[in-house]
């Protein structure tokens, strides 16, 4: 079993003294395919969640992937049957009803993201882990850059008046001392996850080719 730390962030910016180590273990993916994904025991209460991944395009290289988490209210809430939008929240931005990561050219991808189950500190979780690229320090979009780790978990907060039922919070993020090319290599080398096997990145960890 393979154990990666990464920081804890209170409030997601937090200062040195404030950070604690989060570990995550035994990450198993859920594939998700373009267009529509039925995931089973899904939530921690066991319901099958729907994932939808589809393709905005805007005529260059700044299209996008887009992922729409839907799960079933469940009766307590007051509207069994009916389904629910999965938010995202950052802890910065107002909650999204949308993940999205870019491809870029495919060989410079800025932004990966998994759907995963995994442990933190030891308890089972459904997980989102993204690798977002920053700039480099030389301005050049090829060159090698720092990279952003998120990792946000399945949670079911209090009902209640002004709440959403099902959030996928943020409960991790770390900017690792390496550079890279190439977002999905950045999870490959930093959390050991599986290449795409449409990668078409650069050689090497870093995804630079060197």
């Amino acid at each position: 079993m393979r154990t990666v730390l990464l920081f804890l962030l209170f409030g997601v910016f937090a200062s040195a003294a404030q950070a604690a180590e989060l570990a995550i273990s035994e990450i198993a993916i859920i594939p998700i395919h373009g267009g529509f994904n039925t995931v089973e025991h899904f939530a921690a209460d066991d319901r099958t969640a729907t994932v939808i991944r589809a393709w905005r395009g805007n005529g260059n290289a700044h299209g996008h992937y887009s992922y729409l988490v839907l799960l079933p209210l469940v009766e307590s809430r007051g509207t069994d049957g009916e389904m629910g939008v999965v938010a995202f929240d950052d802890g910065v931005s107002p909650l999204k009803d949308t993940a999205s990561v870019s491809p870029f050219d495919g060989e410079r991808v800025l932004g990966a993201l998994r759907f995963a189950r995994a442990k933190l500190d030891g308890v089972a979780a459904t997980v989102v882990i993204r690798a977002d690229l920053g700039e480099s320090d030389s301005g050049i979009l090829a060159d090698h850059a720092p990279v952003d780790i998120s990792i946000y978990r399945l949670e079911q907060p209090d009902t209640g008046a002004g709440t959403t039922p099902d959030v996928f919070r943020i409960v991790s993020k770390a900017r690792p001392t390496a550079r890279f090319c190439n977002a999905d290599m950045a999870l490959t080398t930093i959390l050991h996850l599986p290449l795409p096997a449409d990668y078409a990145g650069g050689a090497g960890p870093s995804g630079c080719g060197d």
